[in-house]
């Protein structure tokens, strides 16, 4: 747990603002005894992101506290979600990889991102970045709003359509539907 620390305050007559100073507090630690510290929570699914676990986060930079272990907690585990379930989820979500159009652009985005993460160098002849800019606009108005059809019992078995604008909460809401169909099953 971290506090920012106004560095003002100390030395109020100055006119200059001072910035601030980032103090750790307190570590997290998860019911197993293991601390979050630079590992944080294994996914059991890993959706497309832009972010890379070594350059973002605290375990990019050089002074991150290390990753240790307390006693654990005295707990019972759920066992909700088993190997077995795991597995199945995992292959549906590897099935829509290949099939959603949705989850395919997502990969596509994830990977310009990195793309334009990692470039040095920018072109600066001015009609070579206007037509990149544009072709940027044309991807994003393509992207309609992304539409999911979900079956509950309460429709009686209808269909019902939604409206996301998010492809995260979107794959989770597929996620969530074939978890519930393989306990149903």
């Amino acid at each position: 747990m971290q506090n920012l620390l106004g560095l003002q305050k100390y030395i109020p007559k100055e006119e200059e603002k001072l910035g601030q100073l980032k103090l750790t507090m307190a570590k997290f630690y998860r019911v197993n005894g293991g601390s979050t510290q630079n590992i944080g929570v294994t996914p059991d699914l890993k959706l497309p992101s832009t972010f890379n676990e070594t350059t973002v986060g605290e375990s990019s930079y050089p002074s991150a506290l290390a990753w240790d272990k307390i006693a654990a907690s005295d707990f019972n585990p759920s066992y909700s979600i088993d190997q077995e379930m795991l597995q199945a989820l995992k292959a549906k979500y590897n099935q829509r990889l290949d099939t959603d159009v949705d989850l395919q652009n997502l990969m596509a985005d994830t990977k310009r991102m990195r793309d334009n993460q990692s470039r040095t160098s920018i072109s600066l002849n001015e009609a070579k970045r206007i037509a990149e800019r544009e072709e940027q606009d044309k991807r994003r108005q393509a992207k309609s709003d992304l539409e999911i059809e979900i079956t509950t019992p309460e429709s009686g078995g209808l269909n019902q359509r939604l409206k996301l604008k998010d492809v995260y909460l979107q794959e989770s809401l597929f996620v969530l539907a074939d978890m519930i169909a393989f306990k149903d099953a």
